[in-house]
Protein backbone atom coordinates (compact mmCIF):
# COMPACT_ATOMS: atom_id res chain seq x y z
CA UNK A 1 0.00 0.00 0.00
CA UNK A 2 2.61 2.18 0.97
CA UNK A 3 4.51 1.75 -2.51
CA UNK A 4 1.01 2.24 -4.29
CA UNK A 5 0.97 5.96 -2.28
CA UNK A 6 4.41 6.84 -3.29
CA UNK A 7 3.62 5.35 -7.13
CA UNK A 8 0.61 7.63 -7.11
CA UNK A 9 2.15 10.45 -5.47
CA UNK A 10 5.11 10.69 -8.17
CA UNK A 11 2.44 10.71 -10.97
CA UNK A 12 0.92 13.38 -8.70
CA UNK A 13 3.15 15.52 -8.86
CA UNK A 14 3.78 15.47 -12.45
CA UNK A 15 0.07 16.88 -13.00
CA UNK A 16 0.18 19.38 -10.45
CA UNK A 17 0.13 21.63 -12.95
CA UNK A 18 -3.29 22.72 -12.28
CA UNK A 19 -3.21 22.09 -8.60
CA UNK A 20 -1.74 25.38 -7.38
CA UNK A 21 -1.08 29.03 -7.99
CA UNK A 22 1.21 30.41 -10.66
CA UNK A 23 1.50 33.80 -8.85
CA UNK A 24 4.76 34.13 -7.21
CA UNK A 25 4.24 34.08 -3.15
CA UNK A 26 0.52 33.22 -3.44
CA UNK A 27 -0.91 30.14 -2.01
CA UNK A 28 -3.54 27.58 -3.21
CA UNK A 29 -5.09 27.02 -6.18
CA UNK A 30 -6.79 29.90 -8.04
CA UNK A 31 -9.20 27.89 -9.86
CA UNK A 32 -11.90 25.45 -9.13
CA UNK A 33 -10.30 21.93 -9.35
CA UNK A 34 -11.37 18.53 -7.49
CA UNK A 35 -7.13 18.29 -5.97
CA UNK A 36 -5.37 21.02 -4.42
CA UNK A 37 -2.00 21.21 -3.42
CA UNK A 38 -1.45 22.86 0.28
CA UNK A 39 0.43 25.98 0.16
CA UNK A 40 3.66 24.16 1.76
CA UNK A 41 3.29 21.32 -1.39
CA UNK A 42 3.36 18.78 1.13
CA UNK A 43 -0.49 17.76 1.29
CA UNK A 44 -2.93 17.12 -1.56
CA UNK A 45 -6.59 17.52 -1.02
CA UNK A 46 -8.61 15.44 -3.23
CA UNK A 47 -12.46 15.33 -3.89
CA UNK A 48 -14.06 11.44 -3.54
CA UNK A 49 -17.42 12.09 -5.20
CA UNK A 50 -17.89 8.04 -4.77
CA UNK A 51 -17.34 8.17 -1.10
CA UNK A 52 -18.71 11.49 -0.31
CA UNK A 53 -15.99 12.67 1.47
CA UNK A 54 -12.63 14.84 1.00
CA UNK A 55 -8.64 13.47 1.88
CA UNK A 56 -5.46 15.03 2.54
CA UNK A 57 -3.17 12.97 1.31
CA UNK A 58 0.87 13.86 2.75
CA UNK A 59 3.03 13.59 -0.17
CA UNK A 60 6.08 13.10 1.31
CA UNK A 61 5.13 10.45 3.89
CA UNK A 62 2.99 8.67 1.25
CA UNK A 63 -0.17 8.40 3.76
CA UNK A 64 -3.74 8.83 4.23
CA UNK A 65 -3.46 11.90 6.67
CA UNK A 66 -7.14 12.76 6.88
CA UNK A 67 -10.08 11.39 5.29
CA UNK A 68 -13.74 13.80 6.24
CA UNK A 69 -17.50 13.06 5.01
CA UNK A 70 -18.64 16.15 3.04
CA UNK A 71 -21.96 14.96 2.10
CA UNK A 72 -23.10 13.67 -1.67
CA UNK A 73 -21.11 14.89 -4.62
CA UNK A 74 -18.20 17.02 -3.81
CA UNK A 75 -17.47 18.56 -7.22
CA UNK A 76 -14.59 21.25 -6.19
CA UNK A 77 -12.14 22.44 -3.71
CA UNK A 78 -10.00 25.62 -3.21
CA UNK A 79 -7.78 26.24 0.14
CA UNK A 80 -7.82 29.91 1.32
CA UNK A 81 -4.88 32.25 1.37
CA UNK A 82 -3.65 31.18 4.62
CA UNK A 83 -3.50 27.28 3.95
CA UNK A 84 -5.89 26.76 6.85
CA UNK A 85 -9.23 25.97 5.50
CA UNK A 86 -10.27 23.97 2.69
CA UNK A 87 -13.44 25.22 0.80
CA UNK A 88 -15.89 22.08 -0.69
CA UNK A 89 -18.30 22.45 -3.47
CA UNK A 90 -21.23 20.16 -2.41
CA UNK A 91 -23.55 18.72 -5.14
CA UNK A 92 -25.92 16.55 -3.74
CA UNK A 93 -26.39 18.97 -0.81
CA UNK A 94 -26.35 22.14 -2.50
CA UNK A 95 -23.90 23.14 0.04
CA UNK A 96 -20.50 24.23 0.57
CA UNK A 97 -18.62 23.20 3.62
CA UNK A 98 -15.74 24.71 5.29
CA UNK A 99 -12.74 22.36 6.55
CA UNK A 100 -9.46 22.69 8.26
CA UNK A 101 -7.00 21.96 6.49
CA UNK A 102 -5.02 19.89 9.38
CA UNK A 103 -7.19 18.17 10.97
CA UNK A 104 -10.21 17.32 8.55
CA UNK A 105 -12.81 18.75 11.18
CA UNK A 106 -15.60 20.25 9.56
CA UNK A 107 -15.90 24.28 10.56
CA UNK A 108 -18.90 25.63 8.74
CA UNK A 109 -21.20 24.58 6.04
CA UNK A 110 -23.59 26.87 4.16
CA UNK A 111 -26.23 26.18 1.67
CA UNK A 112 -26.53 27.65 -1.64
CA UNK A 113 -27.54 28.00 -4.93
CA UNK A 114 -28.50 24.97 -7.03
CA UNK A 115 -25.73 22.28 -7.91
CA UNK A 116 -22.71 24.37 -6.86
CA UNK A 117 -19.55 22.96 -9.18
CA UNK A 118 -16.98 25.43 -8.56
CA UNK A 119 -15.48 27.47 -5.42
CA UNK A 120 -12.18 29.79 -5.56
CA UNK A 121 -10.75 31.98 -2.73
CA UNK A 122 -10.43 35.28 -3.54
CA UNK A 123 -6.46 36.21 -3.43
CA UNK A 124 -6.99 38.52 -0.15
CA UNK A 125 -8.92 35.74 1.63
CA UNK A 126 -12.14 37.68 2.42
CA UNK A 127 -14.26 36.38 -0.61
CA UNK A 128 -14.82 33.04 -1.79
CA UNK A 129 -16.89 32.11 -5.37
CA UNK A 130 -19.53 29.64 -5.89
CA UNK A 131 -20.30 28.75 -9.42
CA UNK A 132 -24.24 27.21 -9.27
CA UNK A 133 -24.92 25.01 -12.40
CA UNK A 134 -28.22 24.78 -11.32
CA UNK A 135 -28.67 28.64 -11.23
CA UNK A 136 -26.46 29.72 -13.92
CA UNK A 137 -24.63 32.00 -10.78
CA UNK A 138 -21.67 33.02 -9.03
CA UNK A 139 -22.40 33.72 -5.67
CA UNK A 140 -19.71 35.68 -3.47
CA UNK A 141 -19.72 34.80 0.48
CA UNK A 142 -17.09 36.70 2.71
CA UNK A 143 -14.64 34.59 4.52
CA UNK A 144 -14.69 33.33 7.19
CA UNK A 145 -17.52 32.71 8.35
CA UNK A 146 -19.43 31.93 5.00
CA UNK A 147 -22.13 35.30 4.73
CA UNK A 148 -23.90 36.47 2.01
CA UNK A 149 -22.40 39.12 -0.17
CA UNK A 150 -24.46 38.83 -3.52
CA UNK A 151 -24.81 37.14 -6.60
CA UNK A 152 -24.39 37.45 -10.24
CA UNK A 153 -25.86 36.02 -13.22
CA UNK A 154 -23.69 34.09 -15.55
CA UNK A 155 -25.53 32.04 -18.06
CA UNK A 156 -26.35 28.50 -18.34
CA UNK A 157 -24.36 25.79 -16.45
CA UNK A 158 -21.32 27.69 -15.07
CA UNK A 159 -19.11 25.16 -13.77
CA UNK A 160 -15.35 26.41 -13.10
CA UNK A 161 -14.20 29.64 -11.69
CA UNK A 162 -10.43 31.05 -12.00
CA UNK A 163 -9.23 34.28 -10.58
CA UNK A 164 -5.96 36.14 -11.16
CA UNK A 165 -4.30 37.74 -7.92
CA UNK A 166 -5.13 40.97 -9.12
CA UNK A 167 -8.99 40.51 -9.48
CA UNK A 168 -10.87 42.18 -6.33
CA UNK A 169 -14.06 40.50 -6.59
CA UNK A 170 -15.66 41.41 -9.41
CA UNK A 171 -16.17 38.63 -12.59
CA UNK A 172 -13.82 40.24 -14.62
CA UNK A 173 -12.36 43.77 -13.98
CA UNK A 174 -13.11 44.99 -16.82
CA UNK A 175 -16.91 44.17 -16.81
CA UNK A 176 -18.80 46.80 -15.08
CA UNK A 177 -21.33 44.17 -12.78
CA UNK A 178 -20.17 43.49 -9.67
CA UNK A 179 -21.12 41.02 -6.83
CA UNK A 180 -23.14 43.72 -5.07
CA UNK A 181 -25.33 42.44 -2.59
CA UNK A 182 -29.10 41.41 -4.03
CA UNK A 183 -31.72 38.70 -2.35
CA UNK A 184 -29.96 35.85 -1.03
CA UNK A 185 -30.86 32.85 -3.66
CA UNK A 186 -31.24 29.38 -1.95
CA UNK A 187 -32.06 26.82 -3.85
CA UNK A 188 -33.25 28.30 -6.71
CA UNK A 189 -35.72 30.33 -4.97
CA UNK A 190 -34.74 34.41 -3.69
CA UNK A 191 -35.11 35.17 -0.32
CA UNK A 192 -38.61 37.78 0.47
Amino acid sequence: MNRLFRLLGGVVLLLLVGCGSDVPGSVGARWSSTIVLSVDEGTLYVANPDSASVSAVDLGAGVLRWEAPVGQGPAALSLDPSGERVYVAVTGSDSVVAIDALSGARLAEVVVDWRPAGVVASPDGGRLFVASAGEGLVTSYGLPDLVFQGAVEVGADPHGLAMTAAETGSVREDAEPSLEPQSQPHNGQSAP
